[in-house]
């Protein structure tokens, strides 16, 4: 299970399946030509947690609160305390950019917090930098080789404790197993059959087919989060007269298919 493996572990992990004798094996479900929402090589079935909680990890990770058994229980075997182990209950900080070469990884000095920029995610806050000093000195780091071990661990247990508790969620109201499907739309599917009962008969008036058929609208279906930005004088104080004055209007249209 790997979490946004559509978008990005899947091509590192075809890369690699590819150059083997196993290549003939594999078999995926996919989305578009670059993007695989899932992958089967033998026996060994790859799924993306992002096609059913559709959320950063550390979003994901925050919402356990302090529910973290599998990450506390590794940890635990490896002589940690429980004060320790409580700083790993969120997403780590990592200095991706500055990571450039192999040899960073003997560097024995926590990297500056400007390090920390990265060129997708910007700058880090104060906070999580001093979180990940934290973790570096309480964790006896001697390298940024052992601190980058840590992380890589945290995010490996995280995702576990994270489809671990989704799973007993599912189990709990459905008892229907997240692990044997692709996505949360196929889970659904299953999980309203089976909830209501609704036993689905095909079509055997060509009439009612047909009708059904003509009724079919392309489009998207989503729950998005809206953003507007506007500047002008009735915005008071956050107005700003330095840049150019701009405006928003929101419509909400119905029946665009009929007119």
């Amino acid at each position: 299970i790997f979490h946004n493996f559509r978008g990005y572990d899947s091509h590192l992990v075809c890369e690699s399946v590819g150059r083997s004798a196993n290549a003939i094996q594999i078999r995926v479900i996919t989305e578009t030509f670059e993007r695989y929402k899932s992958m089967k090589v033998g026996q060994l079935k790859y799924i993306d947690s992002m096609q059913f909680m559709n959320s950063s990890l550390a979003s994901l990770t925050k919402n356990l609160g302090d529910n973290h058994q599998i990450t506390s229980q590794y940890f635990k075997k490896l002589g940690y305390t429980e004060e320790q182990i409580a700083l790993v209950y969120r997403k780590g900080i990592y200095c991706y950019d500055y990571i450039d070469s192999q040899d960073r990884f003997l560097e024995t000095e926590f990297p500056p917090i400007h390090e920390f920029h990265s060129t997708l995610k910007g700058k880090i806050t104060l906070d999580d930098y001093q979180h990940a000093q934290k973790v570096w000195k309480e964790f006896g780091c001697k390298n940024l080789g052992e601190y980058h071990d840590i992380y890589l661990k945290t995010d490996v247990l995280s995702l576990a404790d994270v489809w671990t508790e989704f799973r007993k969620m599912s189990m709990e109201y459905y008892e229907l197993d997240p692990s044997h499907y692709v996505s949360a739309p196929s889970l659904s599917w299953d999980a309203q059959l089976k909830m209501t009962g609704v036993r689905i008969k095909l079509f055997t008036d060509m009439a009612m087919h047909d009708f059904t058929e003509k009724a079919k609208r392309g489009g998207i279906s989503m729950a998005c989060q809206r953003y507007f930005k506007a500047n002008n004088p009735k915005m008071g104080e956050a107005y700003n007269p330095s840049k150019p004055t701009s405006w928003y209007l929101r419509n909400i249209l119905h029946s665009l298919a009929i007119y």
